[in-house]
């Protein structure tokens, strides 16, 4: 029998140093590709983002739509009001840019898209604006200018429905809190004050604004009210079924005045905010300066007339 030839000793040591090497780097492999696989499947579910935290070079990664994303197409059209068709990404665009957290708030937004379209269509047949595909029945609408264009829509409408303006003066002796010097007696210089003012305007010696200007000039006011500067008057601009004062009742006097005509001095009354019953608390007079006949009796009405003539289907 021959012999076998043996191997060195130090030969023997560089295999199994060998051996070693392959199956450390091997363990070494395992354990990066299992931290990279869970990488990526933490990424797919998004626990976070990769494509987010490195947009230029991983922004090709894969991940599991949310059950609360957009699963569909941004051009398809899930409603039709009138003549436009809405797409998909127009109520897109409104989840983005009103984050309303209510179970209603995909309802809440379809309405007002829904809506704008009818201010749109209504205001476009009025003459009021123009319509092209940069606001109208596209996918590819400009959002922003659309929504200028609806409320643009909006304010000339309230403007063609104001049928009142003017002014009311006023001197409150129970702002929140009694006079400085009393009730009665808050009242009883308030009174006097606001009579004075109301017979100069009456007489035309002073106008009503110079009559405000009094006010605000008289610093034995604070003794009645700390804000009688602030208080001293405001102007009212109106439609029929808007307020002008808190008082129902001296609102009914105003309506009932001409242009150039001055309401007499009128107690009005306010809420006591601890028993929440009402109280003497403010002198006013007020002189209408406009008054128009109008057909439009405010936005809310004029919207709620067109929307009876758009058909609304949605998808």
């Amino acid at each position: 029998m021959g012999n076998v030839p043996e191997v060195p000793e130090q030969s023997q040591k560089n295999q199994s140093n060998s051996l070693i090497a392959e199956k450390s780097f091997l363990s070494l492999l395992l354990f990066f590709g299992s931290i990279i696989g869970l990488v990526l499947v933490l990424n797919y579910f998004n626990v976070f983002s990769l494509s987010e935290l490195y947009p230029n070079q991983l922004g090709w990664l894969p991940h599991q739509l949310p059950k609360k994303s957009i699963t569909h197409s941004p051009g398809k059209i899930i409603a039709k009001v009138g003549k436009e068709h809405i797409y998909q990404k127009d109520l897109d665009l409104e989840i983005q840019a009103y984050p309303i957290k209510n179970t209603n708030a995909q309802k809440l937004l379809m309405n007002k898209i829904m809506n704008d379209s009818i201010i749109l269509q209504a205001g476009a047949k009025e003459g009021i604006i123009q319509l092209d595909q940069t606001v109208f029945d596209s996918s590819s609408k400009d959002s922003l200018k659309r929504t200028q264009l609806a409320r643009r829509v909006k304010s000339l409408i309230e403007e063609k429905s104001v049928n009142i303006s003017g002014t009311v003066i006023t001197i409150w002796f129970y702002n929140v809190t009694p006079a400085p010097i009393g009730l009665e007696k808050g009242k009883e210089l308030a009174f006097t004050k606001i009579s004075k003012l109301h017979n100069d305007v009456v007489s035309k010696r002073l106008t009503i604004q110079q009559a405000a200007e009094e006010i605000r000039n008289d610093a034995s006011l604070a003794q009645v009210d700390l804000q009688y500067k602030s208080n001293a008057s405001f102007d009212f601009k109106v439609s029929n079924n808007k307020r002008i004062t808190f008082s129902p009742e001296f609102d009914t006097v105003i309506r009932s005045l001409q242009p150039g005509q001055i309401s007499p001095v009128q107690l009005v009354q306010d809420t006591e905010v601890h028993t929440r019953q009402k109280i003497d608390a403010v002198y006013m007079f007020a002189q209408v300066t406009e008054k128009k006949l109008s057909e439009v009796t405010g936005f809310d009405e004029w919207l709620k007339q067109h929307q009876k003539e758009y058909e609304v289907i949605q998808y």
